[in-house]
Protein backbone atom coordinates (compact mmCIF):
# COMPACT_ATOMS: atom_id res chain seq x y z
CA UNK A 1 0.00 0.00 0.00
CA UNK A 2 1.16 3.49 -0.84
CA UNK A 3 0.78 6.20 1.75
CA UNK A 4 1.14 9.36 -0.34
CA UNK A 5 -1.61 11.96 -0.79
CA UNK A 6 -2.96 10.17 -3.89
CA UNK A 7 -4.30 7.37 -1.71
CA UNK A 8 -6.44 9.50 0.60
CA UNK A 9 -9.51 9.47 -1.64
CA UNK A 10 -10.49 9.11 -5.30
CA UNK A 11 -11.11 12.90 -5.61
CA UNK A 12 -14.71 12.51 -6.78
CA UNK A 13 -16.79 15.69 -6.65
CA UNK A 14 -20.17 14.13 -5.89
CA UNK A 15 -21.81 10.80 -5.20
CA UNK A 16 -22.21 8.82 -8.45
CA UNK A 17 -25.88 8.32 -7.54
CA UNK A 18 -26.29 12.09 -7.99
CA UNK A 19 -25.15 11.72 -11.62
CA UNK A 20 -27.91 9.16 -12.21
CA UNK A 21 -30.54 11.29 -10.47
CA UNK A 22 -29.61 14.43 -12.44
CA UNK A 23 -29.90 12.62 -15.79
CA UNK A 24 -33.10 10.90 -14.67
CA UNK A 25 -34.70 14.23 -13.69
CA UNK A 26 -33.61 15.88 -16.96
CA UNK A 27 -35.05 12.92 -18.87
CA UNK A 28 -38.33 12.97 -16.98
CA UNK A 29 -38.70 16.73 -17.51
CA UNK A 30 -37.90 16.32 -21.22
CA UNK A 31 -40.40 13.48 -21.53
CA UNK A 32 -43.02 15.55 -19.71
CA UNK A 33 -42.43 18.48 -22.08
CA UNK A 34 -42.63 16.27 -25.17
CA UNK A 35 -45.45 14.17 -23.66
CA UNK A 36 -46.78 11.89 -26.39
CA UNK A 37 -44.03 12.44 -28.95
CA UNK A 38 -41.36 10.24 -27.35
CA UNK A 39 -43.38 7.83 -25.22
CA UNK A 40 -42.73 4.13 -25.66
CA UNK A 41 -46.08 2.63 -26.57
CA UNK A 42 -47.15 -0.68 -25.12
CA UNK A 43 -44.43 -0.61 -22.48
CA UNK A 44 -44.79 -3.39 -19.96
CA UNK A 45 -44.89 -2.00 -16.44
CA UNK A 46 -43.93 -5.35 -14.89
CA UNK A 47 -40.86 -5.53 -17.13
CA UNK A 48 -39.74 -2.11 -15.89
CA UNK A 49 -40.57 -3.00 -12.30
CA UNK A 50 -38.43 -6.15 -12.63
CA UNK A 51 -35.41 -4.02 -13.56
CA UNK A 52 -36.08 -1.67 -10.64
CA UNK A 53 -36.28 -4.53 -8.15
CA UNK A 54 -33.19 -6.23 -9.58
CA UNK A 55 -31.27 -2.95 -9.33
CA UNK A 56 -32.35 -2.40 -5.73
CA UNK A 57 -31.38 -5.96 -4.76
CA UNK A 58 -27.95 -5.60 -6.40
CA UNK A 59 -27.41 -2.25 -4.69
CA UNK A 60 -28.38 -3.63 -1.28
CA UNK A 61 -26.16 -6.70 -1.75
CA UNK A 62 -23.25 -4.45 -2.73
CA UNK A 63 -23.74 -2.18 0.29
CA UNK A 64 -24.01 -5.15 2.66
CA UNK A 65 -20.78 -6.54 1.19
CA UNK A 66 -19.03 -3.24 1.94
CA UNK A 67 -20.43 -3.28 5.48
CA UNK A 68 -19.22 -6.87 5.97
CA UNK A 69 -15.76 -5.84 4.74
CA UNK A 70 -15.86 -2.89 7.18
CA UNK A 71 -14.84 -0.40 4.54
CA UNK A 72 -16.28 2.99 3.62
CA UNK A 73 -19.03 3.16 1.00
CA UNK A 74 -18.59 6.93 0.52
CA UNK A 75 -16.58 7.30 -2.72
CA UNK A 76 -15.22 10.62 -1.51
CA UNK A 77 -13.37 8.97 1.38
CA UNK A 78 -10.48 6.56 1.66
CA UNK A 79 -11.21 2.85 1.44
CA UNK A 80 -9.68 0.46 3.95
CA UNK A 81 -9.51 -2.59 1.74
CA UNK A 82 -10.17 -3.83 -1.76
CA UNK A 83 -13.53 -5.61 -1.79
CA UNK A 84 -13.51 -8.64 -4.08
CA UNK A 85 -16.27 -10.78 -2.56
CA UNK A 86 -20.04 -10.95 -3.07
CA UNK A 87 -21.14 -9.12 -6.21
CA UNK A 88 -17.60 -7.78 -6.60
CA UNK A 89 -16.53 -11.26 -7.73
CA UNK A 90 -18.58 -10.66 -10.90
CA UNK A 91 -18.42 -6.89 -11.44
CA UNK A 92 -16.03 -4.15 -10.35
CA UNK A 93 -19.00 -1.77 -10.23
CA UNK A 94 -22.08 -3.64 -9.01
CA UNK A 95 -23.49 -0.54 -7.28
CA UNK A 96 -23.38 1.38 -10.54
CA UNK A 97 -24.86 -1.59 -12.33
CA UNK A 98 -27.68 -1.53 -9.78
CA UNK A 99 -28.28 2.15 -10.54
CA UNK A 100 -28.28 1.42 -14.28
CA UNK A 101 -30.89 -1.31 -13.79
CA UNK A 102 -33.07 1.00 -11.70
CA UNK A 103 -32.71 3.80 -14.25
CA UNK A 104 -33.67 1.42 -17.08
CA UNK A 105 -36.58 0.14 -15.04
CA UNK A 106 -37.95 3.61 -14.33
CA UNK A 107 -37.65 4.55 -18.02
CA UNK A 108 -39.43 1.38 -19.14
CA UNK A 109 -42.02 1.49 -16.34
CA UNK A 110 -43.18 4.95 -17.37
CA UNK A 111 -42.50 4.45 -21.09
CA UNK A 112 -40.18 7.44 -21.34
CA UNK A 113 -37.91 7.34 -24.39
CA UNK A 114 -35.99 10.59 -23.71
CA UNK A 115 -35.17 9.38 -20.21
CA UNK A 116 -33.98 6.07 -21.63
CA UNK A 117 -31.83 7.78 -24.27
CA UNK A 118 -30.21 10.00 -21.64
CA UNK A 119 -28.76 6.89 -20.00
CA UNK A 120 -26.03 6.96 -22.67
CA UNK A 121 -24.58 10.39 -21.75
CA UNK A 122 -25.21 9.50 -18.11
CA UNK A 123 -22.87 6.52 -18.44
CA UNK A 124 -20.23 8.70 -20.13
CA UNK A 125 -20.46 11.20 -17.25
CA UNK A 126 -20.27 8.39 -14.72
CA UNK A 127 -17.20 6.96 -16.43
CA UNK A 128 -15.40 10.30 -16.61
CA UNK A 129 -16.38 11.76 -13.22
CA UNK A 130 -16.37 8.60 -11.10
CA UNK A 131 -15.12 5.32 -12.55
CA UNK A 132 -11.84 6.62 -14.02
CA UNK A 133 -11.01 8.45 -10.80
CA UNK A 134 -11.91 5.45 -8.64
CA UNK A 135 -9.84 3.08 -10.75
CA UNK A 136 -6.80 5.37 -10.68
CA UNK A 137 -7.19 5.73 -6.91
CA UNK A 138 -7.45 1.96 -6.41
CA UNK A 139 -4.40 1.35 -8.65
CA UNK A 140 -2.41 3.82 -6.58
CA UNK A 141 -3.62 2.56 -3.23
CA UNK A 142 -3.61 -1.21 -3.82
CA UNK A 143 -1.14 -1.54 -6.69
CA UNK A 144 -0.65 -5.08 -7.95
CA UNK A 145 -3.59 -6.40 -5.90
CA UNK A 146 -5.98 -4.12 -7.81
CA UNK A 147 -4.34 -4.80 -11.17
CA UNK A 148 -4.74 -8.55 -10.64
CA UNK A 149 -8.37 -8.09 -9.56
CA UNK A 150 -9.20 -5.82 -12.51
CA UNK A 151 -7.64 -8.27 -14.94
CA UNK A 152 -9.96 -11.02 -13.67
CA UNK A 153 -13.20 -9.11 -13.06
CA UNK A 154 -14.91 -7.00 -15.72
CA UNK A 155 -15.90 -3.41 -15.10
CA UNK A 156 -19.64 -4.04 -15.54
CA UNK A 157 -20.46 -7.76 -15.91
Amino acid sequence: MNSDSNTRSPDIITFPSVIFVVFLIIGLITDRALSDILNISGYPMTFGLSFIILGILLLVWSCLTFATAKTCIDVRKSTKQLVTIGPYKYSRNPMYLGYVLMYLGISIFFGHMATLLLLIPCLFALHYFAIEKEENYLKTKFGEQYLTYSSKVRRWF
